[in-house]
């Protein structure tokens, strides 16, 4: 799908605990937003069945990919938590992947066995690799609106991937003894997921070589022009923030053994499951 939606004059607005004084909103900001956007979507699916000749098996395998993408524009209008007027502009790229893929199987074996497996791979990320923002102020004795503080210039680039592995099998006999026909059930499963998310994000900074109006010029028009890069103009500097990072794994594992008794109208099952669950968060301090 390929879509486009415009959003206008919509309230976007930031409140703090209520003023119950004055009985009345107590706004830490109150703008109006207006949006555009682009998304765009492609989804695939591709399975396979293979049967032997004998019948007894059945293998399949089962695949599952979906692409999306994402462009979004907003300007915004509105007061802050001082009453400042402010004018400010966001734009962002961002995409997302998800794949899940499965190889299965299933066999009869004779006439009192069966058996079952599985193994799969699942893969997503959501990725911005260029989020840009800026924030300009109203200068009251100018009537103008003015870059305050160049760190109200910023980009941001962020990504996170996660990986999940999975297998499982299950085995059934059934017993026959006369009228009577237990059945047994054992099997086991384990999954690993990793998961990681790294961000970086710069501001703006500058030296004396940048034009004097450079406070009143427009931003992206203007400001953020190739002539004003250098070594005494603008240039872009990092916060490193690694507290922002993670790294992330868990590892579930877990086995059963069960048992089908059936007594006559009354069916009893019994058996006892064992589960094992590590879980890892490494934060980049």
């Amino acid at each position: 799908s390929n879509s486009y939606r415009t959003y206008l004059d919509m309230d976007n607005n930031l409140f703090g605990a209520y003023d119950m004084t004055h009985d009345c909103s107590n706004y830490l900001r109150k703008s109006i937003d207006d949006q555009y956007n682009h998304s765009v979507r492609i989804g695939t699916m591709l399975n396979f069945t293979y049967i032997p000749a004998s019948g007894n098996s059945r293998y399949e395998f089962k695949n599952i990919f979906n692409q999306l993408g994402k462009d979004r524009y907003t300007y915004r209008k509105g007061t802050d938590a001082q009453s400042d007027y402010e004018e400010s502009a966001e734009y962002y790229y961002q995409s997302r992947t998800t794949y899940n893929g499965q190889f299965t199987g299933k066999h009869t074996l004779g006439n009192t066995d069966k058996l079952d497996w599985s193994a799969g791979y699942s893969y997503a990320n959501r990725n911005m690799p260029d989020r840009r923002r800026y924030t300009t102020v109203l200068n009251e004795e100018t009537n103008q609106l003015e870059v305050e503080n160049l760190n109200e210039i910023n980009r941001e680039f962020s990504r996170l991937d996660e990986h999940i592995l999975s297998a499982n099998i299950n085995y059934q006999h059934d017993f026959s003894f006369g009228i009577f026909t237990p059945s047994l059930k054992v099997g086991a499963y384990t999954e690993h997921r990793a998961r990681e998310y790294n961000t970086r994000f710069l501001i703006y900074s500058w030296k004396n070589g940048l034009p004097g109006a450079y406070k009143v010029m427009n931003v992206p028009n203007e400001l953020l022009q190739e002539k004003n890069y250098g070594e005494n103009g603008l240039y872009l500097l990092e916060q490193v923030d690694w507290r922002n990072n993670y790294e992330g794994n868990n590892l579930l594992s877990a086995g059963y053994v069960g048992g089908n008794l059936p007594l006559g109208k009354l069916n009893v099952y019994a058996g006892v499951r064992f589960e094992y669950n590590r879980m890892e968060l490494v934060s980049h301090t």
